[in-house]
This record gives C-alpha cells, sequence and structure tokens, in this order.
C-alpha cells in the first residue's frame, strides 16, 4: 500500500460527487504505514503546541483524525481528475498533518488559550486565531496558499457546505480503524465534547456549532464506538 504522488487539489463538497470522483476501495492499512511518512520539525512543534493547548481526550482525537484521512488517502482519494489541479502528496501531508492535530484547539481549558482575545468567539474561530499564530511563529514566511488553507479548514470543520468545493486538506477498513483506536482510544471524548458545546450553547447562543451542527452536543454523546467490536 502506498500513498498517491499528487491527488485533486479541490473536491466535491457534496458527498455524491465526491464519490463519483474517487476510487475508494477499502482497503487495510496498518498503522506502521501511516506512521512511515516522517515528520518535520514544524509538524513535531504542531504536535507539541496541540499537546500543551487541546484536552488529552481531544489531543486523541486529532490525532485519530490524521491517521484517518492517511487511510482515506491511500484508499483512492480523487486524484487525477480531468481539469482539477493536482496537489503533491508532500505538500498536502503538511497541510493535513497541521489542520487535524490543531483542529480543535479552541476546546481547551488552557491558561494560555482562555486568555487571548479571541476566547469569546466560537470555537472554530478560536481555535483557527490560535493555529494562525502558532504557524506564523513557527514561519513567518509561510506560504500564504499552506496557511490560508489550514486556518481556513480548522474554522469552518463544523459548518455543514454542500456547495462548492472544499481542499483535499479537508475511507478506511475497520481492522484499520481498530488498529489505530488501541492507540489513541476514545476515552471520555463523548462526554467531554458535549460537556463543551453545552456550555458554549448557553455562554454563546450565536456559535457555528449551534447553525453547522443542530443538536451536536446530544448526539455526540450518545457515540460509544465508532466500530463494533465484533469482528468484521
Amino acid at each position: 500500500m502506498s500513498f498517491p504522488e499528487t491527488v485533486d487539489a479541490y473536491v466535491p463538497r457534496d458527498i455524491v460527487p465526491f464519490l463519483q470522483h474517487s476510487t475508494i476501495q477499502p482497503t487495510y492499512v496498518p498503522l506502521s504505514t501511516l506512521r512511515s511518512i516522517s515528520l518535520d520539525d514544524t509538524l513535531l512543534a504542531s504536535r507539541i503546541y496541540a499537546t500543551r493547548i487541546t484536552e488529552p481526550t481531544l489531543y486523541a482525537h486529532a490525532e485519530r483524525c490524521y491517521l484517518f484521512s492517511l487511510a482515506i488517502l491511500a484508499n483512492g482519494f480523487p486524484s487525477n481528475t480531468p481539469g482539477v489541479p493536482q496537489i503533491p502528496f508532500a505538500e498536502l501531508h503538511t497541510r493535513l498533518f497541521h489542520t487535524t492535530i490543531l483542529h480543535d484547539l479552541g476546546l481547551t481549558y488552557a491558561p494560555e488559550a482562555l486568555e487571548h482575545p479571541a476566547r469569546a468567539m466560537s470555537f472554530e474561530i478560536h481555535g483557527g486565531m490560535l493555529a494562525y499564530e502558532h504557524l506564523r511563529r513557527l514561519d513567518p514566511e509561510i506560504a500564504p496558499e499552506r496557511l490560508g488553507d489550514v486556518v481556513q479548514s480548522i474554522m469552518t470543520h463544523t459548518l455543514v457546505l454542500p456547495q462548492g468545493k472544499t481542499t483535499a486538506g479537508g475511507n478506511a477498513t475497520a481492522a484499520t480503524v481498530r488498529e489505530i483506536m488501541e492507540v489513541y482510544p476514545r476515552g471520555e471524548q463523548s462526554a467531554q465534547i458535549s460537556a463543551f458545546v453545552g456550555t458554549m450553547l448557553e455562554d454563546k447562543p450565536h456559535c457555528l456549532i449551534g447553525a453547522g451542527l443542530p443538536g451536536f452536543n446530544k448526539r455526540v454523546a450518545a457515540v460509544k464506538e465508532l466500530i463494533p467490536k465484533a469482528n468484521e
């Protein structure tokens, strides 16, 4: 199993045309393969920052998102679609790592995050602002396209936007999922996210998640397992 050299830089937001452009064939991808991609100092710095700001269960969620995304890329993500610009895998991986690892920075009890002026905003915007400043500190010369893709993806990740395009930074077998879950278990994630969102809806009734995913806190609280524990 290998990763494509390039993939479509932009894909449909709607799942039906997305699948029409993909060749996804869920296949087992070993965790060792997903972890075989080297991480440079900038990516490692984002991981360290995320562990400092993000609550432990939500940090594990971020790591799972990263690994699940790589599994999808290895299983037929749209590539070489006529008329669609391509993005090299190396550049996509950099954007993907930053986006997934940093996407829930706004769900935090970390004093340095709660003291930030953006704390009164929706957590996606708050987290996006933290990510923006973090990435600019790491690399003052970061390409605007990379910075914009990462931050915009974080700021809009709870919105349901069926029209238009999304970037490649925005299906795996049960065996792959279970292997990842053994390393990064969900723990009390459902209850913790439900509590975060419940408090947010009281304190910030105009927050984005209330419009983008109504009833989300109750739905997420009901999730106990991502996949059945029975054999495939």
